[in-house]
Parts: C-alpha cells; sequence; structure tokens
C-alpha cells in the first residue's frame, strides 16, 4: 500500500473509531481498556489482509463502537478478506451477530463466525 493511501486510510479509521488525534502520542498505558480496543481494531482494518483472526473484536467496546467493528468486519469480507473471529457475548447481544454462528451451551456462549468472501472455496 502506498504511503498516502496509507496515511488516508489510518485518518479514516481513527474518525471512524472515534479515536482522538493525541491519542497515539499518549503513553498506552494511560488508555482505557475501550481505547486499547479501538486502536487494535484501527490497526488491523489499516491494510488490506487475505485472512483476518480476531479474537473477542468488539470486547470493552460502547454499543455504537461495537456495530462499527461488525461494519470493519462485514466490509473486510466484501473486500476479499476472510475473516475468522471468535466472540463471547453475552445471551441479549446474540441478535447483534450475522447468522452462522456456532454456540456452545450456557453457562458460556462461545460464538465463532467464520465468514468467506466470494470466491474462496
Amino acid at each position: 500500500m502506498e504511503v498516502r493511501k496509507a496515511e488516508q486510510r489510518g485518518r479514516q479509521l481513527l474518525e471512524r473509531l472515534n479515536i482522538p488525534e493525541n491519542l497515539p502520542h499518549l503513553p498506552a498505558a494511560t488508555f482505557s481498556e475501550g481505547e486499547q480496543q479501538r486502536i487494535n481494531l484501527a490497526r488491523g482494518f489499516a491494510a488490506p489482509w487475505p485472512i483476518l483472526l480476531l479474537d473477542e473484536p468488539t470486547a470493552s467496546l460502547d454499543p455504537g463502537t461495537r456495530y462499527i467493528a461488525m461494519d470493519l468486519i462485514r466490509e473486510a469480507v466484501q473486500a476479499g478478506t476472510c475473516v475468522i473471529a471468535v466472540f463471547l457475548t453475552p445471551p441479549r447481544t446474540r441478535r447483534k451477530f450475522p447468522a452462522g454462528s456456532l454456540t456452545c451451551p450456557e453457562p458460556h456462549d462461545y460464538r465463532v463466525l467464520s465468514l468467506k468472501p466470494v470466491g474462496f472455496a
């Protein structure tokens, strides 16, 4: 990815994930769990990867940012990325995740979501 496109993509992700411009310049130890997770999402989606493995990508996020994270996952799949994600979600949030997930019986509800773009075997 060329430098200009990478910088533009980085700025878009920072804005979309509500990461303040000065946050990357602060010590990482001062970030909240949600800020750390949003930065991890921005880093993960900054470049076009053929495969993304995501472990609880919506953990520590507020509801609005969870939807943004799910949109980023859907967009990556539409762009041709194979996404494999694990979600640990309470029963009340199950409806927020796409169909096709596998679940384990309570008390643990582990959701494994494997999305394949068209053209993958």
